[in-house]
């Protein structure tokens, strides 16, 4: 048996898969049975040398361990049995324990990892074996138990006075441990065992290799709550064997035992734990603790009235296994354990890399890299002469930062983070600490005028010094509430205010900010100042009025005036600047205005040599009175056809009503020949003269008369239009290509035109063919698609109309061909065969099969939606050759792929007849009549129940008997033979069964 060291369990096959491939390996507790049995099997090199390399085969099932190929690569992937295929997923080595010589570790070769019992269920029988990467830890360390018959030196005689082992009893229970007794009088005894059993027909060896003539033993790893059966059997040096009664026990529950341990709080050096009561006689609860899951100390004693207790002084970051019993009554007496827990406590790094972000004269900005493990909120320490620190801040673990506020400016501070750890008192070590030094601040000064205006003036001030990095410039109207009103760099030490009121009071002074923080420096020396007085021109009036100018008069303004500007609006709301005139001149003449046009006009007075201006003058409203207007311009040939012509010309300035076309056959006498609005420049002539030479020109009329006329341009008609072809017709169509034909169009022309359409509505030419060809083949259609199709005939003049329309539908396509045949299982008259689809329109397949790769007949027709078939009423052992090919309204696709195989053998017939032929109390002799069919074996199975059947030998095809080894004396067998061939095993024989003499 293969022990492991932290459970005190061994690995047994899953019961409920015995025989499968695949069953999962468990933890158990040890009873010995043949499911929980191993065999380590040596691999040895062709020299005969140990090579390490082991198989462990189960002894029940004969199968052997093996990793999921699957995962063979990850950890937790699952340990199953399998039949020996001798791959590297099955072969292991064993490394020993250091400082041990029973204990071993057990190493996949292909995968590296290692076998162990997942630790969160190291308690459980039925916990699954796993492979992982290597711990060292006891959940990965195994032991062998062997069981095995002790060999006696000189077998002796069993003597009369050798007796059976009898009165057999239970002295004591317990809920996981019990002690038998029983009378025993033997001389010549071999060996005892101990057989336990749950149901009294099926024992199995608890305790092997019993000393001769022990008469009690303990057992223990029992289960509380559990109806058990025992009895000795005794085996002398004669081989014979007897047995002793059989006793009953059933486990009781243990009631005084703690239950339900549970962790309440944990923190890097403590862990608080809480279990429920047991029941009875509890005078006190003692705590085990572990590092290592199997070897526990006791960590403390709390009497009945508590259910809780610390754990204090424990490793950060390390692994502890606890659990909980009661002291009941006498000094040595104890309740089971509880369940155990399995906890570590939380990693603890603390922060790091303390830096300064930003640095500023009265605040500083602080990050830092961020712990690790429990840690729930960082604290902040500051320090003014490195050596006394205060908190000064608390943040969350989601920050790495914290800004240091209210600080002096060129001042020396120190400053250190820790974490604190969940809500306890428990910290991480500080982070290094930081020193630093605040800027220094000056701020501007000597502020003062440089240029008053009566709405702007400019000031100048000494610079700061320090951490400025901007200034802000402060304005007020009273002298004490004063707003901002401007920011420049530090690369500058003037400012404009602007937008100011004339002959007002005003206060500006200015101060330094720091950084991009809001820390400013003090404010410089304050300046008091007057804007200039300003009075506007006045009393604007029109003196002249033509239709492009017009003379304007104005009085003076006062006050700082350096010039008048005079601004014109033809819209009343924007004005640009028409003229200057110095404060000399109180008039201007407005020119190159437009006739008949409404004109608002305004001055205003310039002070200084500034960008201020005084209010407006009125606003003089007028409209400028006629003109004659102008010619149109750029007449030109718009299009031009046999009977028609448009013609197009720029618009006419001026005031004008309508447009007057003339045309002329000679270019001297024009007759008048249309009239347009003045919304439109274009115009069609009509029921001219193809082939025929003209002269055209425009002029605009309005108010003021006629304009001049426009230049003069001539064109020629063009011939007339062919007449349309005829009696269009489709003439063949397949899938991708259609043949159509017309009949001749009249008239002069040089070529037709095919016009094609998916819809009946949108057209696209489709090509172009010699006026002396009357038929066009289509290509590039889409299969199974509807099209329209219309011809028209192209000439000098123009393009006729088009003949009638068509429409037709295109042929579908053959399907493409099926792909990726392949077979998918093939027995002796069936197979089964399995392809990709085919594409396109299709409605069936159709499969064809052949003896000989040549000569192919229908197999069967399954639908489009299917991609397999069965093959059947095949031959065995016998060669075929299949293909497929899809069919639909386009017809037959190409076949796919061709496969060929061959049949499978037929299973042999089953042995007949089977019958004892000797018997004796350990061997027995059986035969049968010979399988019909190709076989290369016979294999015996035998069973102790009838239902339940094991291997017992296997047999040359040449033989039809067989003898049994190895029985148990006066016990009942049952036997059956099956044949294996090439065709594989057939049925069993008919089953007999007899029982062993004495």
């Amino acid at each position: 048996m293969l022990e492991n060291r932290a459970s005190k369990r061994v690995l047994r096959v899953q019961r409920q898969m015995i025989d499968d491939d695949g069953a999962a390996i468990q933890q158990w507790q040890r009873l010995g049975r043949p499911i929980q049995q191993w065999v380590l099997t040596t691999w040895l090199d062709p020299q005969g040398n140990d090579t390490n390399i082991r198989a462990i085969r189960n002894l029940k099932t004969g199968k052997v361990l093996d990793v999921d190929l699957l995962n063979i690569g990850q950890s937790g992937a699952r340990v199953q049995q399998w039949t020996d295929r001798k791959t590297e997923n099955q072969q292991w080595i064993t490394e020993t324990v250091k400082g041990t010589t029973q204990w071993f570790f057990i190493k996949n070769i292909q995968s590296q990892k290692f076998l162990e019992i997942p630790q969160q269920q190291i308690r459980q029988n039925g916990a699954y074996l796993k492979q992982a990467d290597f711990s060292g830890e006891p959940n990965q360390q195994w032991r062998i138990i062997k069981l095995r018959k002790p060999s006696p030196a000189r077998p002796r005689a069993r003597l009369q006075t050798d007796l059976a082992p009898e009165n057999l009893q239970v002295l004591s229970v317990r809920p996981t441990q019990l002690t038998l007794r029983w009378k025993h009088q033997a001389t010549t005894e071999w060996y005892s065992v101990i057989e336990i059993s749950e149901d009294a027909r099926q024992f199995w060896i608890l305790q092997g290799e019993v000393p001769p003539n022990t008469i009690s033993a303990d057992i223990d790893g029992l289960s509380q709550n559990t109806s058990y059966v025992f009895r000795i059997r005794t085996v002398f040096e004669d081989g014979s064997e007897e047995v002793s009664n059989l006793v009953s026990v059933t486990t009781p529950v243990d009631e005084t035992a703690p239950s339900i341990l549970r962790v309440e709080n944990l923190g890097i050096s403590i862990a608080d734990f809480r279990w429920d009561p047991g029941a009875g006689a509890i005078t006190e609860y003692r705590i085990a603790l572990s590092r290592d899951g199997a070897n526990f100390d006791n960590a403390g004693v709390v009497g009945t009235d508590r259910t809780t207790f610390r754990l204090a002084e424990l490793s950060p970051n390390t692994r502890y296994w606890v659990k909980v019993r009661a002291r009941v009554n006498g000094p040595e007496e104890f309740s089971e354990y509880s369940n155990t827990v399995e906890f570590t406590t939380p990693q603890l790094v603390p922060p790091a890399n303390l830096r300064l972000e930003n640095l500023l004269a009265r605040a500083a900005d602080l990050r830092w890299d961020s712990g690790a493990g429990a840690i729930t909120e960082y604290r902040i320490a500051f320090s003014r002469d490195g050596v006394n620190f205060d908190n000064v801040g608390v943040v969350g673990t989601d920050r790495t930062t914290f800004r240091l506020p209210d600080l002096t400016p060129n001042t020396k501070y120190w400053v250190k983070v820790r974490g604190r750890i969940n809500a306890s008192d428990e910290f991480s070590e500080y982070s290094n600490t930081v020193e630093f030094t605040t800027l220094q601040l000056v701020s501007p000064s000597n502020l003062r005028l440089e240029n008053l205006w009566a709405r702007a003036t400019d000031i100048r001030w000494d610079t700061g010094a320090g951490a400025i990095t901007e200034y802000r410039i402060a304005f007020s109207r009273d002298g004490v509430n004063f707003d901002n009103v401007g920011v420049v760099g530090t690369d500058r030490t003037t400012f404009r205010l602007a937008d100011l009121t004339p002959n007002t009071k005003y206060w500006v002074k200015v101060r330094g900010r720091i950084n991009a923080s809001d820390e400013f420096s003090d404010y410089s020396n304050t300046v008091e100042f007057t804007t200039l007085q300003i009075v506007s021109p006045s009393n604007l009036r029109l003196e002249n009025l033509w239709a492009q100018a017009t003379d304007i008069r104005w009085d003076a303004g006062a006050g700082a005036i350096t010039e008048y500007r005079i601004a014109l609006s033809r819209d009343g709301a924007n004005f640009d600047n028409a003229g200057v005139v110095g404060t000399d001149r109180t008039t201007f003449r407005l020119a190159e205005l437009i006739p008949n046009t409404r004109y608002w006009v305004k001055v205003r007075g310039r002070i200084n040599a500034s960008d201020e201006f005084s209010e407006y003058s009125n606003t003089v409203e007028f409209t400028t009175p006629h003109a004659a207007p102008g010619s149109p311009s750029g007449l030109r040939l718009a299009n031009l056809w046999a009977r028609n012509a448009d013609v197009a010309w720029g618009t006419a300035s001026g005031v004008f009503s309508e447009y007057r076309i003339a045309l002329s056959r000679d270019g001297v006498n024009f007759d008048n020949v249309g009239v347009t609005g003045t919304d439109r420049t274009s115009l069609r002539l009509e029921g001219l003269v193809p082939n025929t030479r003209y002269w055209v020109k425009v002029r605009a009329n309005g108010s003021g008369g006629f304009s001049e006329y426009s230049n003069t341009i001539d064109f020629t008609t063009a011939q007339d239009a062919p007449g349309a072809p005829s009696g269009l017709r489709l003439a063949n169509v397949w899938p991708r290509t259609a043949d159509i034909a017309w009949q001749p169009a009249s008239g002069a022309f040089t070529e037709y035109r095919i016009a094609i359409s998916r819809d009946g509505a949108n057209f696209d030419n489709a090509g172009v063919v010699g006026a002396g060809q009357t038929s066009y083949r289509l290509d590039g259609l889409v299969p199974n698609t509807r099209y329209w199709v219309k011809v028209r005939a192209n000439g000098p003049g123009g393009f006729s109309e088009y003949s009638n329309t068509i429409d037709f539908t295109t042929a579908q396509d053959a399907p493409s061909a099926p792909s990726g045949l392949r077979l998918a299982n093939v027995w002796p008259r069936t197979a089964d065969i399995g392809w990709q689809p085919a594409g396109g329109a299709f409605t069936e397949y159709r499969i064809a099969i052949s003896r000989d790769g040549t000569n192919f007949d229908n197999a069967g027709v399954v639908g489009a939606g299917q991609t397999s078939y069965r093959l059947e009423g095949l031959s065995s052992n016998t060669r075929f050759w299949v293909k497929v090919r899809a069919n639909g309204p386009g017809g037959f696709s190409e076949y796919s792929n061709t496969i060929d195989f061959v049949t499978a053998n037929e299973s042999p017939g089953a042995p007949s007849g089977l019958r004892l032929e000797n018997l004796w109390a350990r061997a027995a002799d059986i035969r049968w009549q010979p399988s019909a069919g190709a076989i290369n074996e016979y294999r015996i199975a035998i069973s102790r129940n009838g239902t339940n059947f094991d291997n017992a030998g296997t047999v040359g095809s040449d033989r039809a008997s067989f003898r049994l080894d190895g029985l148990t004396p006066n016990t009942r067998y049952w036997a059956k033979v099956r044949a294996n061939g090439s065709g594989g095993f057939s049925d069993y024989s008919n089953t007999i069964d007899f029982v062993t003499r004495r």
